[in-house]
């Protein structure tokens, strides 16, 4: 008899120094993650800060994927203004007013079969700090066995 269990594939490190002094209210949109031949069908997004100030607790850094359908074409979404996926809100990462590290996980995310990208925006009322932060993703998918 089959069995069905979850198996790890991929620790991707999606935005690093393009986070650093990321202002409230800004964004940033990854570059193309494929997924087109990993085919992961779940990632967990962990989100990695240090604020200088402490940010407005509770407040959330925002986070959107981006998707293509045909490979090429993207949702309409941008950093500048920025300009959100209309379904692409994945989750919050809910910040507490500290100005020590904090390292949070929005789990279980459901990933499309095709490249994507990554929008993230900051509303946390506090500038992200000049270095340190980090936007990981760590892939899975169910395996027969």
């Amino acid at each position: 008899m089959s069995s069905v269990k979850w198996q790890q594939n991929r620790d991707l490190s999606i935005l690093t120094t393009e986070l650093n002094s990321l202002a409230s209210t800004a964004a940033v949109l990854s570059a193309a993650i494929d997924n087109d031949s990993d085919l992961d069908t779940h990632a967990d997004f962990e989100l990695v800060v240090t604020f200088g100030s402490s940010p407005t607790n509770f407040s959330l850094v925002e986070l959107y994927l981006v998707r293509t359908v045909d490979g090429t074409n993207y949702d309409d979404a941008s950093a500048t203004g920025p300009i959100l996926p209309r379904n692409g809100f994945i989750g919050g990462f809910s910040v507490r007013n500290v100005t020590t590290a904090q390292r949070i996980v929005i789990p279980g995310v459901e990933l499309p079969p095709r490249d994507f990208k990554l929008l993230i925006v900051n509303a946390t009322n506090q500038a992200f700090p000049s270095s340190g932060n980090t936007l990981k993703a760590h892939t899975y998918r169910k395996q027969v066995a």
